[in-house]
């Protein structure tokens, strides 16, 4: 397999924060007892992508959630609705700067 990863180690509480800033910060993080079937930390080898196809991860966990995010709010709001909803993050984006 051909693993499209950055190789960084991320913990489910780690990608929790991550989606909910990017989504606002509008929901707590419940945490809960593990389950059997529940991984603690995601890491995957980007070793193979980048041999075989010469691709190297460019975009950091934080801003490629926080860019899919703001694709979602775009289809189902509209750009103009989005951007009204969160105009720093907009403004900033346009401008190169984080958000």
């Amino acid at each position: 397999p051909i693993h499209f990863v950055t190789g960084r180690a991320t913990t489910l509480e780690q990608l929790a924060e991550i989606a909910n800033r990017a989504g606002g910060d509008r929901c707590p993080i419940l945490e809960a007892p593990a389950r059997t079937n529940d991984v603690a930390t995601f890491v995957g080898d980007p070793t193979r992508a980048e041999q075989l196809l010469g691709w190297r991860a460019a975009v950091a966990i934080e801003n490629g959630v926080r860019q899919l995010v703001d694709d979602f709010a775009v289809a189902e709001l509209g750009p103009l609705d989005a951007m009204l909803r969160q105009p720093a993050r907009y403004s900033a984006a346009r401008e190169g700067l984080p958000a």
